[in-house]
């Protein structure tokens, strides 16, 4: 096999794993959030306030879709992955080590701003690689988001709440234990990215 042909193949497997890092990242549900977080933060937040969060995390996701372009004019997509997955360590460290509101707002924020960055020079790059299926490849490229959305919904529940444990009457609290496992999972999702 050509090296060019093996550098696209590489190129799309690793676009079809990030996207799929993504995915796995994004399954997460506020839920579990937000119920971790009250138990454990000494600022007091409302669950209004979280969702809040994530809508502007998405807003920033939209902005950076944009700067990763223009990074892409001056580095290559590697450099621009690895400056978001540092990014996305950042984050998720912050949550397991600094379980403050401020700190974990400022890193639900920088979650869309990492996601944002590597969103289309990843693209960009496959489209350079494979001209005649655009369509396909981004398809495929794309569809790791959504296989690990579908796939580790249920994957994650099973770790976090495998007894499938309610959520405490008239609030979006689970019990201390439910919030225990979130933190271990927590831990080992940080440990598999960090590799």
């Amino acid at each position: 096999m050509a090296k060019k042909e093996s550098m696209a193949i590489c190129t799309l497997l690793g676009a079809f794993l990030i996207h799929a890092i993504i995915g796995v990242f994004h399954t997460r549900s506020k839920t579990y959030i937000y119920s971790y977080l009250s138990e454990i933060s000494i600022v007091k937040f409302s669950k209004s306030y979280l969702d809040l969060l994530f809508s502007i995390s998405n807003a920033i996701y939209n902005v950076f879709i944009i700067i990763g372009v223009i990074c892409k004019a001056y580095y290559n997509t590697l450099t621009i992955c690895g400056i978001g997955l540092a990014v996305r360590i950042l984050c998720q460290s912050s949550l397991i080590l600094l379980p403050d509101i401020r700190i974990v707002s400022i890193s639900i924020l920088l979650s869309g701003a990492s996601c944002g960055l590597v969103y289309l020079p990843i693209l960009l790059d496959i489209w350079k690689y494979f001209p005649k299926t655009k369509g396909v490849s981004t398809a495929f490229v794309l569809s790791g988001f959504g296989i690990t959305r579908l796939i580790f919904k249920y994957v994650i529940t099973s770790l976090i709440n495998p007894n499938g444990v309610s959520l405490k009457t008239g609030t979006y609290k689970y019990p201390k234990e439910i919030n225990e496992s979130y933190l271990v999972y927590l831990k080992q999702s940080q440990i598999f990215l960090e590799f």
